[in-house]
């Protein structure tokens, strides 16, 4: 499935996803250093799981020639995407309600 990313977004795993992307890189290029990919897999759940970060999944992030706010998060990309778009969209609203004048 391919998903198309705006121009100046990065989206790309982090957390459990980017460990269980490594195990499964090493083991396809690299299997004589499986040993070491599963020992990287378990330091980073021992260290993480416990993180709300860990479970990020995908993190889209503004590149920085954009002022952007936040960065979104999701399990997969497309979601990531959509996580960036509403906290960007929040942002402008909350700054057009404060440039109204009151009345």
């Amino acid at each position: 499935m391919s998903t198309d990313t705006p121009d100046g977004v990065d989206v790309y795993p982090v957390g459990l996803l980017a460990d269980l992307r490594f195990l499964y890189g090493t083991a396809r290029r690299a299997p004589r250093h499986l040993r070491e990919a599963w020992r990287k897999l378990a330091n980073g759940w021992r260290q993480g799981w416990r993180l709300r970060s860990y479970w990020n999944g995908y993190l889209a992030e503004p590149t920085p020639n954009i002022a952007w706010v936040s960065a979104g998060h999701g399990w997969t990309k497309r979601r990531a995407v959509r996580r960036l778009d509403l906290h960007h969209r929040d942002a402008v609203e909350k700054a057009l309600r404060e440039e109204r004048p009151s009345v």
